[in-house]
């Protein structure tokens, strides 16, 4: 599969337009087990007629948003799991596996959680995870989205902790 990222109509300079840019190229070449990919780039001059009118190749940025996403879920597949802890002032918590394909507690920051509500313990989320640097032993989960809500009373992100109490704190 080879698609474009983006192909922009020309450059402009002091003098006025540079010219255009050549299109760079993602090729992806995947081995039948769907395991092992190799990515190279190179420039593509030809057009195949899909631009739009400002010059973008709809249909091969298509393409490679297509080819990331099926990569991404090779590399890293979808887990699920239950938070365990959480805490929003700090700004992260720990999630357990369900089917315990990671012994330890997986990280999770506040930054990688999707949606509005904020998680609390017990609630069954999905994600992915990643190796966290240097060592690369640990893990941390990222795309968290909340699939099964606890008992729990949820409260949004832009809600303050006075809101989400029955009985306002006053200073």
């Amino acid at each position: 599969m080879i698609s474009t990222f983006f192909t922009p109509p020309s450059v402009m300079g002091r003098g006025g337009a540079l010219g255009p840019l050549p299109a760079v190229t993602l090729t992806a070449r995947g081995h039948q087990d769907n395991k092992s990919c190799h990515f190279s780039t190179s420039a593509d001059k030809a057009s195949s007629g899909n631009e739009g009118l400002d010059g973008i190749n709809s249909r091969r940025i298509n393409d490679t948003l297509t080819a990331r996403i099926r990569m991404e879920n090779i590399r890293f597949p979808i887990l699920t799991g239950r938070i365990k802890s959480f805490d929003r002032s700090h700004g992260h918590g720990f999630i357990e596996t369900l089917d315990n394909s990671v012994e330890e507690d997986i990280f999770v920051h506040v930054s990688d959680i999707d949606g509005e509500y904020v998680p609390t313990p017990g609630d069954v989320v999905q994600f992915r995870v990643l190796p966290i640097p240097p060592s690369m032993k640990k893990f941390q989960a990222v795309h968290v989205r909340i699939v099964e809500f606890s008992h729990i009373r949820h409260v949004k992100w832009n809600q303050t902790l006075s809101s989400f109490l029955k009985f306002p704190i006053t200073t």
